[in-house]
């Protein structure tokens, strides 16, 4: 019962968390900053909406251009060969010239909606950062890599944009164009694929349940192993924390590396299963004596490719299971980091503490003291 409240908490501190990366960006920014922002989610958005467009007229493509090398097969066995040789080129030349017109478009515009997502993301991370150090006091209670989780979890928050949410609005799209096509084709093969990506979905999701908290736990093993090689450099401290502290970490990469082999196992054989899968149920068909159930080589592709399209739109969470961990992981210490600085701020509140603060020792006396010896070493030096 203690663990599923925790589990809930957590889940309710990254979607919390989520929202208010959200709010960052696309609110709390002002003039061209905000203007940016939702031009880039424009360009975001439009550019998965041309790669569904583009997989739906290659897959129309698909089924032209098979059919053709199927009747150029056939027609090597009529009387005048010749001609009909000559009569097929042709129409292999006119399909690959309107599939040069199908991808022509890709060439502009995946490089330049390419430039423009980089850069949309990278402001995202910037403005997260900005807003980390705006609200960060280092009088705070001491948080495992705080610095880390402003400088490298907004840089991987940053990514999982760009990899997570890129998948999964893309599946999203591919499923809306892809679902009504398989359906006009084969109802039942349409419900097979949904199916059974979503069985490889719970079967994956319970092999990898524990990848989160074991990516986050090396996450801690990880900062503090640095923080101790520091001290080692710097004051040249007793080196017995350091052994423990690799010993803990290899026990953590163990289990972490342990779980990643069952899970990646599970994927490798589903990932052959959902290849063979629409072949060993549309095949047949190619040789069916009942001519309404026969299919020509370009419907059997199309048939194919359509249930592939479906079922791997579907089977989005099996196939990215250890990027969307990764990224679940970075929200969930985002949000720790973000639930700590506000738990601060909110206690700051109280007039006494802020008094008990104004009264206390200057926060730039070190570096002011630092600056001092400084100069002294270097009056030192010139005498």
């Amino acid at each position: 019962m203690v663990v599923a409240i925790t589990l809930d908490q957590y889940n309710r501190w990254i979607c919390i968390s989520g929202c208010r990366m959200w709010r960052e960006f696309f609110c709390d920014t002002k003039g061209l900053r905000r203007a940016c922002a939702w031009s880039g989610l424009l360009v975001f958005f439009g550019h998965e909406l041309f790669r569904a467009y583009l997989k739906w007229a290659l897959n129309d493509w698909y089924e032209s251009f098979y059919d053709v090398l199927q009747t150029t097969i056939e027609r090597r066995q009529g009387d005048d060969v010749e001609n009909d040789l000559r009569h097929a080129r042709e129409q292999v030349v006119s399909q690959l010239m309107a599939f040069a017109t199908v991808v022509a478009p890709a060439l502009v515009v995946h490089p330049l909606a390419g430039l423009v997502r980089n850069l949309w993301v990278y402001d995202w991370r910037r403005t997260l950062m900005h807003s980390y150090i705006g609200k960060w006091n280092q009088r705070a209670e001491k948080l495992e890599g705080s610095s880390q989780r402003i400088h490298e979890d907004t840089q991987r928050f940053s990514s999982g944009i760009q990899g997570c949410i890129s998948t999964l609005i893309e599946s999203i799209l591919t499923l809306a164009v892809f679902c009504p096509v398989l359906y006009s084709l084969d109802p039942s093969l349409m419900w097979i694929a949904i199916l059974s990506a979503l069985g490889g979905i719970a079967i994956s999701a319970f092999v990898g349940q524990k990848l989160v908290g074991l990516e986050v736990n090396n996450q801690v093993a990880e900062a503090a192993l640095r923080t101790n090689l520091v001290l080692i450099e710097k004051c040249q401290s007793n080196t017995e924390s350091f052994s423990d502290l690799i010993k803990a970490l290899t026990r953590n990469y163990t289990r972490l590396y342990t779980h990643f082999a069952a899970l990646s196992t599970w994927l490798s054989a589903f990932d052959q299963f959902s290849v063979v899968l629409p072949y060993l149920l549309v095949a047949p068909r190619l040789f069916a004596e009942d001519e309404t159930k026969l299919l020509t080589l370009g419907q059997l592709v199309k048939i194919t490719n359509s249930f592939s399209k479906v079922f791997d739109s579907m089977n989005i969470v099996s196939n990215n299971y250890l990027a969307i961990n990764e990224w679940r992981s970075v929200l969930r210490r985002l949000s720790q980091f973000e639930r700590q600085v506000i738990s601060y701020n909110e206690r700051l509140d109280d007039e006494s503490v802020r008094t008990s603060l104004r009264t206390g020792p200057d926060s730039t006396a070190p570096m002011q003291s630092a600056m001092e010896s400084c100069v002294e070493l270097d009056e030192a030096g010139h005498n």
